[in-house]
């Protein structure tokens, strides 16, 4: 479990730098994080499909669906909803990455379920599961749930407030 806070305590400072250059990364996933020599710390990689929020979107709007990695994907990057794309897309994956990694199940994934259910289940804005709901509430991790909302502005508002929401956990062993 303390692994996994530190590690969601590096990511976390390194999406806000990005959100601070006015970026989105768009595909937080894992294999987008690789680690340093000292196999302990973390660094984001394959800038590919950065967004620069500074200027146009080249994505066509007709299209139903954003570029990413569906299964780490936000809903409004799934729905290819532009205009609610922001530094809170990049949480949203970095949540559904740190849920797994302290879980090892996709928060919106139910037993038994694949992982097309759970992607259709991110697109529609549903709630993540109860199981999951349950776990962060056990173990002190509630800020995960908040980072996985299914709309932007129902997430953690700015990069410095996620930092201190994860800083000032008190994470439990489950």
């Amino acid at each position: 479990m303390q692994e996994t806070y530190d590690l969601g305590e590096t990511l976390i400072d390194a999406v806000s730098h990005i959100a601070s250059l006015d970026l989105v990364h768009r595909d937080l996933k894992p294999e987008n994080i690789m680690f340093r020599e000292d196999g302990a710390t973390p660094v984001i990689v394959d800038f590919g499909m950065v967004r620069m929020l500074s200027e146009t979107s080249i994505t066509e709007s007709w299209q139903p669906r954003g570029p990413g990695t569906p299964f780490y994907a936000a809903p409004e990057q799934l729905n290819n909803d532009k205009h609610l794309i922001d530094w809170r897309t990049d949480q949203y994956a970095l949540g559904i990455l740190l849920a797994e990694a302290t879980f090892g199940y996709h928060p919106f994934k139910d037993q038994g379920e694949d992982d097309h259910a759970a992607v259709d289940k991110v697109a529609r804005r549903l709630q993540p599961s109860a199981r999951f709901r349950t776990d962060t509430a056990l173990c002190g991790l509630q800020v995960l749930a908040e980072m996985v909302k299914p709309w932007p502005s129902q997430r953690v508002r700015m990069p410095a407030g996620l930092a201190k929401s994860w800083r000032n956990q008190e994470v439990k062993s489950i």
